[in-house]
């Protein structure tokens, strides 16, 4: 027995429905995925960000003792809000003085939507380091330097 037209679309369109239900969701996954990798690079670019902008703090931050320096690099780094970070857990900044040098070091870990699924900062899967190293300024040996370009005295 021949099928009618009819009953060929029928069956067409009920098998465009069961490939449809097989690769939609594996598309909105890949889709939810690439977004939420985004989300990522977004955070650690400002972690980069924030770790760059307390070495520059540090750098140019005027004080006579390594106390008034150091309390000084703890206050900018209070400063820094997580609130920003959209998928990670809060990480810790680190800021070394030492021998006119400002380090900044940086650490944080992606947090996914769900349970089970939690990262920690420990776990070296999911977590990213930064670090940022900056120079001390000099103003006296800067602006001598400057007069010696100058030729003058």
């Amino acid at each position: 027995m021949r099928k009618t037209h009819k009953q060929r679309k029928r069956y067409l369109s009920a098998y465009m429905t069961v490939e449809a239900a097989f690769v939609f969701p594996m598309v909105l996954g890949i889709v939810f995925l690439m977004i939420y990798l985004w989300f990522f690079q977004y955070d650690r670019c400002l972690m980069e960000l924030d770790a760059g902008i307390l070495a520059l703090r540090g750098a140019v931050l005027q004080a006579d003792d390594t106390a008034s320096i150091t309390a000084g690099l703890e206050e900018e780094q209070r400063k820094i809000t997580w609130d920003k970070y959209i998928c990670w857990e809060q990480g810790e900044m680190n800021i070394l003085w030492k021998h006119g040098k400002v380090a900044v070091q940086g650490k944080g870990a992606c947090r996914f939507p769900g349970r089970g699924l939690q990262t920690s900062v420990d776990d070296e899967s999911w977590t990213i380091n930064v670090s940022c190293e900056n120079t001390r300024l000099n103003p006296v040996a800067f602006l001598r330097g400057c007069r010696k370009l100058k030729g003058e005295k």
